[in-house]
């Protein structure tokens, strides 16, 4: 009976390690990310963090509900990399509205200010993953996405 017992706990127990492995979403350290990205993307600008207060209020997010990381150049270029954490699938539907309203905020501004950074906007990238939300207009989207999947993935 006691071997019995032994081998089903042991079958129970690694059923529940297998069933619970990849199914969850990876839990992103969003500040890790982001300084991840400053250091390996390229940007036409040195990119500098912004408090991630101003962050939340940039995309016109909570402060209390959301966590937030953001890096940006001069308003010469478009070029900006922020991440959102939020808790629910309703929160990331809320930073992703957030995030496409900035886009769009961004692809109006520039088109007349400085029409040749349209095209950067109009190729960000925008990556969810789990309950985050990653935001980034580079000098190479194509390579920042990639350089951001790769991160993710090692995580």
């Amino acid at each position: 009976m006691k071997k019995t017992t032994a081998v089903l706990l042991a079958v129970l127990t690694a059923f529940l390690f297998c069933s619970c492995g990849n199914n969850q979403p990876k839990d992103i350290d969003i500040i890790a990310l982001g300084g991840y990205v400053k250091n390996n993307v390229a940007f036409s600008e040195e990119i500098e963090e912004v408090d991630s207060s101003v962050a939340l209020t940039n995309f016109g997010l909570d402060e209390a509900e959301f966590e937030a990381v953001e890096y940006a150049t001069s308003s010469a270029v478009a070029e900006v990399f922020a991440a959102f954490k939020g808790i629910s699938a309703e929160d990331t539907a809320v930073i992703t509205e957030a995030v496409q309203n900035r886009i769009d905020y961004l692809r109006e501004s520039y088109s007349s200010y400085g029409p040749q950074e349209v095209p950067k906007i109009e190729s960000a990238v925008v990556i969810t993953q789990g309950n985050c939300v990653i935001f980034c207009i580079s000098a190479d989207n194509s390579q920042a996405k990639a350089l951001i999947e790769k991160y993710i993935s090692q995580q």
